[in-house]
């Protein structure tokens, strides 16, 4: 998406040498905290159970038979038949459909249209 950009996570690229130069504070607090890192946390969070959830979307969802669906984006109807866990993304890009528990592999399907 960004060439010009330097592949690096965002702790070793800002966190650690902001940290290391003395620009990190600590405070103590009583919260609970979630590391929102794929869409399978996104969907955890979102309170899916049995109906589908769907986030920053114009058009309806519909689940049949099934449970844990997350959706995201987008302005078409969706409707997921028979596919528990399901996320479907829809972007301006592209569109992302896989289940909760294959969320980490996201990265992987972004390659694989680079070598489409």
């Amino acid at each position: 998406m960004w060439p010009t950009l330097t592949r690096i996570a965002i702790d070793h690229a800002i966190a650690e040498p902001v940290a290391a130069a003395g620009g990190v504070a600590v405070v103590p607090a009583t919260f609970e905290w979630h590391d929102v890192g794929d869409f399978d946390s996104l969907a955890e969070l979102s309170g899916v159970a049995g109906t589908a959830v769907s986030i920053h979307r114009t058009a309806p969802v519909g689940a049949v038979g099934a449970a844990g669906a997350l959706v995201v984006g987008g302005t078409k109807p969706v409707v997921i038949v028979g596919v528990d866990d399901a996320v479907v993304v829809e972007s301006d890009e592209a569109l992302l459909v896989t289940v909760r528990s294959a969320a980490q592999r996201v990265k992987d399907a972004s390659a694989s249209l680079e070598t489409a």
